[in-house]
């Protein structure tokens, strides 16, 4: 068995050191020192200096980074991002490295604006849960989970060649094609122009980019900087040249290597060394007494320490069993430990994306409430209006029914002056109105009745309650076609909204985390256990 690796690069997930180790257990080691990768030879002997980094020379590689001109920055992170995206439209075939999650997103969607922009994309598309993007034909994705049965693997990339929301997405990867299940494209698969350097160690590309920021080591700078054959550049986000460079210091600086067991005894044991010894300066007898204390607590609390380096020194021989499984438990925590950091990362921007659509479905429903009200309103004012034409017409029919009933009576009335010596004349007039009223009359109560029947309201009650009047309209209004259609489309967006598994990705993930989170939790108690036995 062959072991290839580069210590000076990230650490592995979770208990590092393995490559010391075995460098140490074995006699047959090789140095790689020439390489191959980069066109420029003096840019190639850069890298080697920059392998070898120290906190003493972190200060002169970020001079020499500038001097080359491979620094540019910016004053704002939104200028940092569209400069990042820009030049990726320039050279497709840059890898971008970022430091957190985040950045990596804000790249993405900044570079897939511009192809969108351009023209670049399809139209069918289809939605990520892990970023909340959506994802088009012709973008490049990146798969956040190994699964052996499709065929990938975590951190692969792939371009987007056909999308169906029922089946999944076809992807590939210039050498062959695969077919992504729909749900396996929702919940592990992220637009990928940019990931974080995790995702970049091992790519060679022709031109690379660090988007470099605070929090970053040099192990981020070393893997970013040696991802491009033709070039490579530093885009940060600075008030100056001196505020780009005293942070480019910092990250160059800063290790996080984990180099295994043995090599954090001796770091341990160097810290203890340079611990401060206690100086008697003329103190009295009272506080010399005091400092002949501390000086006995410190030496006993730096035997203790020792010891503890010592044990875990002899705990990384690897003698017994129990340390391979040891080893192996701690590379287990590790990969949960970053599946949780991915998927905490994942439930943000899922929260983000939720509450947008929350916005979305809100602004929606209330557009189509005011249309609904709106509508509502015209019908209602529409139906009292007819209402009020139609007691119009039973109205002015009961007046002209009082007019043929006076007609009459007038003319039966013999109390009136001439009416003996028209006795003849009269009663052929009388009988004339008295006919006239009752037909006038039984067209009144027909209309009447006609009106109340339409209505549901009584003649007299129309007349007398306006409050009445306007609740009639306004129930009659809620059964017109228009404000129903718009009831139902109302219902029809709530019933949506409820099975938006946008909406409901956050608490899907929430629980994935707390899930992960017990597993961790038990493997590192189990591997506590096995401590103490191997101590």
């Amino acid at each position: 068995m062959t072991l290839v690796g580069d210590t000076m690069q990230l650490n592995a997930v979770g208990r590092g050191g393995v490559m010391q180790l075995a460098e140490r257990y074995t006699g047959n080691v090789v140095a790689m020192r020439d390489v191959h990768r980069f066109k420029d030879p003096d840019y190639a002997a850069y890298t080697i200096r920059l392998r070898e980094r120290t906190p003493a020379n972190a200060e002169r590689l970020a001079g020499e980074l500038f001097d080359r001109g491979m620094v540019r920055h910016w004053d704002s992170d939104e200028a940092t991002v569209n400069a990042i995206a820009a030049a990726w439209m320039e050279h497709p075939d840059t890898t971008i490295s970022t430091v957190t999650n985040r950045q990596a997103d804000e790249v993405n969607r900044a570079i897939q604006r511009l192809r969108l922009d351009a023209g670049q994309l399809g139209d069918e598309r289809c939605a990520s849960m892990i970023d909340g993007q959506e994802i088009h034909v012709g973008d490049i994705v990146m798969t956040r989970r190994n699964d052996n049965h499709i065929g990938v693997a975590n951190r692969q990339t792939f371009a987007v060649l056909g999308i169906d929301e029922r089946s999944g997405m076809l992807v590939g990867d210039g050498k062959r094609t695969y077919r992504l299940p729909a749900e396996y494209v929702a919940e592990a698969v992220q637009l990928g122009y940019a990931s974080t350097t995790y995702g970049a160690q091992g790519v060679t590309s022709g031109h690379a980019i660090f988007y470099a920021a605070e929090g970053a080591s040099g192990a981020d700078a070393y893997v970013a900087l040696t991802r491009g054959k033709t070039g490579n550049q530093v885009f940060m986000t600075a008030g100056g040249d001196e505020d780009a460079r005293d942070t480019l210091t910092r990250i160059i600086a800063r290790d996080k290597a984990d180099k295994g067991l043995e090599a954090a005894a001796n770091n341990l044991r160097e810290q203890i060394g340079q611990m401060a010894e206690p100086v008697d300066a003329g103190l009295n007898a009272e506080e010399s007494s005091e400092l002949r204390d501390l000086d006995r607590w410190l030496h006993g609390r730096k035997a203790g320490l020792l010891q503890g380096a010592d044990r875990r020194a002899w705990a990384s021989e690897p003698l017994p069993e129990l340390y391979a499984e040891i080893e192996r438990e701690q590379r287990r925590a590790g990969e949960l430990s970053e599946r949780i950091r991915d998927m905490r990362d994942q439930y943000e921007t899922a929260r983000i994306r939720a509450e947008h659509v929350e916005d979305d479905y809100r602004d929606r429903m209330r557009e189509l409430s005011d249309k609904c009200g709106a509508a509502l309103d015209a019908a209602a004012a529409r139906l009292e209006r007819d209402m009020a034409d139609d007691w119009r017409d039973v109205h002015r029919l009961l007046e002209r029914h009082h007019e043929d009933e006076t007609e009459r009576l007038r003319l039966t009335d013999r109390n009136e002056p001439g009416y003996r010596g028209f006795v003849m004349g009269r009663r052929r007039l009388a009988g004339e109105a008295a006919e006239r009223a009752n037909q006038s009359l039984m067209r009144y109560q027909a209309a009447r009745a006609e009106f109340e029947d339409r209505w549901h309201i009584g003649y007299g009650e129309y007349r007398s309650s306006h409050e009445l009047r306007a609740a009639l309209a306004r129930s009659r209004a809620e059964e017109t076609p228009a404000v129903t259609d718009l009831r139902d489309r109302m219902r029809d967006l709530e019933h949506e909204r409820e099975h938006d598994s946008e909406i409901s990705a956050p608490e899907r993930l929430r629980a994935r985390v707390q899930e992960l989170g017990h597993e961790y939790e038990e493997v590192l108690r189990a591997n506590a256990d096995r401590r103490s036995m191997a101590v």
